[in-house]
């Protein structure tokens, strides 16, 4: 398995369904604040497979370090690839996140099926912020085939996108608390406005 690494610029996320701030109060967008983000060091990631056959479902690890800290606030997104496949509810029993401790099941862990990729939420908010290696585990489905698509006859844009496809990408981002959350900054990071930050993120 292929593995693509790097931080995201700043940006606007739109929750895990697309929300705007607008006279609604209902709708609300959180804005990830990544002037600084967490990249990741690229000799640190690792994919590790219990079994390599194909078409076998099995425990799949990433393992990767931040080059800066993620803040207790952080969230991970795992974009998978094509080539895998997964089964929702068991993903939601084995999903699992090591930081400083286990965090694993659905408080932690957000599978969105449709644009393959799983969310990590709520693993670092034992410290302030956290700079050593993280570990993510989840049942997958193993490719059919490890058969190299033939790209020679695709366009740039074609091949630039099969490429992405095909490897787990790893983002980290950060929230912008004091536009979205002051009460969290304004509180040293206490409990009760975490959790208000926590249920309006998910």
């Amino acid at each position: 398995m292929r593995v693509a690494e790097y931080g995201p610029e700043k940006a606007i996320i739109c929750g895990l369904e697309c929300k705007d701030n607008t006279e609604d109060p209902d709708h609300f967008a959180l804005t990830i604040a990544n002037d600084e983000p967490g990249y990741i060091e690229e000799s640190s990631v690792f994919v590790d497979q219990q079994n390599k056959d194909f078409g076998v479902e099995n425990m799949y690890t990433i393992r990767f370090k931040p080059k800066n800290a993620i803040p207790n606030v952080g969230w991970i997104k795992i974009t998978y690839p094509t080539t895998v496949s997964v089964n929702a509810e068991e993903f939601v029993e084995s999903c699992e996140a090591v930081t400083s401790a286990s965090y694993k099941g659905e408080n932690y862990c957000k599978l969105i099926t449709e644009s393959r990729e799983i969310w990590i939420y709520d693993a670092f908010m034992d410290q302030t912020s956290y700079t050593s290696e993280i570990g993510v585990s989840f049942f997958m489905t193993n490719p059919d085939t490890n058969k190299e698509t033939d790209t020679s006859e695709m366009t740039e844009e074609e091949k630039t996108a099969y490429e992405y496809g095909v490897a787990f990408h790893i983002e980290t981002f950060t929230f912008d608390l004091l536009h979205d959350f002051p009460d969290v900054i304004s509180t040293s990071y206490g409990p009760d406005a975490i959790k208000a930050f926590l249920e309006k993120a998910k």
